[in-house]
């Protein structure tokens, strides 16, 4: 097959990529990906995810995510959308859609690149090669390893150990559960422990470092909040005492390295 580009992976950066391709020149890509549809790590995303961020800040520059509404009920009421899982898939499939009915995007699920400017079917086994001169754009260069995909870093004795996708299928009320990790995935899955009735004292936090937060309701969409968001950032600086600030509004056992916090 021909193409000016052959890119690998259809995650966000792809999708991205091949957008601006689409709308600001006349290039022709094959896209291939080894999962069965574009959108890549939301593909294997556990059931309670919703995006880190509004709904409007995300996706490709063509096609807006979502319709910018504002949330009426729960914890975030007053604030801008935050898209589940299925609504981002579903939103990636409307993207590709775009492309494809354009005549200048091909895109080749559940296949393998194998470099050469070919890649190989992982159902068939069948081989694809992209005829010279062709860019090849890996955008899987920073895709994140996801529990859901990789074993547990670390040995294990007596204990069950699940992955955050799995949380949901917990039967029987364990007398704890122990979230490993300190990013959005182990605060989400804290979160939504809590949100289900299991008491605090029975959460043990590990966290391998402090993460970075911000305050989401300093971050949106709304022009005179966005606007306003470097100087709050920067006043919230100024005034610290520590690099690290916590704020919690939940009483969890963390334990940070060595030492552990009640």
């Amino acid at each position: 097959m021909r193409a000016d580009y052959l890119v690998v992976g259809a995650g966000a950066a792809a999708m991205a990529f091949v957008d601006a391709l689409i709308d600001h020149s006349g290039a022709t890509v094959v896209m291939v990906d080894r999962r069965h549809a574009a959108g890549g790590h939301w593909l294997d995303a556990y059931p309670f995810v919703r995006l880190h961020q509004a709904s409007a800040f995300y996706g490709v520059a063509s096609t807006m995510l979502g319709h910018a509404r504002i949330q009426s009920v729960g914890p975030e009421r007053g604030l801008h959308e935050r898209a589940i899982a299925a609504e981002v898939i579903a939103y990636y499939q409307q993207v590709l859609d775009r492309m494809t009915a354009s005549g200048r995007v091909e895109f080749h699920p559940g296949c393998e690149y194998v470099g050469g400017h070919q890649f190989v079917s992982l159902l068939s086994g069948r081989r694809y090669e992209v005829e010279q001169p062709c860019r090849i754009v890996d955008a899987t260069y920073l895709s994140p390893d996801i529990p859901a995909r990789t074993a547990p870093p670390f040995r294990v004795n007596d204990a069950s150990v699940i992955t955050v996708n799995d949380l949901v299928r917990v039967a029987g009320a364990p007398s704890e559960f122990v979230i490993v990790g300190s990013g959005k995935t182990a605060t989400d899955a804290c979160v939504w422990l809590l949100g289900n009735g299991v008491d605090p004292d029975a959460i043990c936090w590990i966290r391998p470092r402090d993460p970075w937060m911000l305050n989401r309701a300093a971050v949106q969409p709304d022009p005179g909040i966005f606007l306003g968001m470097v100087a709050d950032l920067l006043t919230a600086a100024a005034k610290a005492t520590s690099p690290m600030i916590c704020s919690s509004g939940w009483k969890l056992r963390v334990s940070c390295c060595a030492s552990t916090r009640r």
